[in-house]
């Protein structure tokens, strides 16, 4: 008997801090969820303040395929963009990345897209198509 009371004290305790977990921000996020997804490192090994490579290759795609014209990058046709483009506005838009130029781009890039998401040439980036 004494058991179940604890597990119920636990299940009660849960349910009432329940309302601390869900709590929503001014934008309807869980704050929790958002400072852990920017800040707090991830499973994959990544500490606080380090950017989740996939994190950032996401925003990239982003940027060159939806993102252009609110980040103000120009995208030519074939989907090219110009590296420092996409770096000034990581810079401006994600600076908890941690990346404000080309050079940082392109090595966050050669290091990290073991998949080949992305092409790197002539200071112009592009997300390369699902099936190439």
């Amino acid at each position: 008997a004494s058991w179940d009371a604890k597990e119920k004290k636990a299940s009660w305790d849960a349910k009432e801090n329940k309302s601390s977990w869900d709590a929503k921000d001014s934008k309807g996020w869980n704050s929790w969820k958002q400072r852990d997804w920017q800040r707090g490192g991830d499973s994959a090994g990544h500490g606080a303040g380090t950017p989740n490579p996939e994190t950032v290759q996401r925003w990239i795609g982003f940027a060159l395929k939806s993102g252009s014209d609110d980040l103000g990058v120009s995208v030519e046709k074939g989907g090219w963009a110009s590296v420092e483009d996409i770096a000034a506005a990581m810079a401006e838009h994600k600076p908890e990345f941690g990346i404000s130029d080309a050079n940082g781009v392109q090595d966050l890039l050669r290091r990290t897209d073991t998949a080949g998401r992305f092409e790197v040439s002539g200071g112009r980036v592009r997300k390369l198509p699902r099936d190439q």
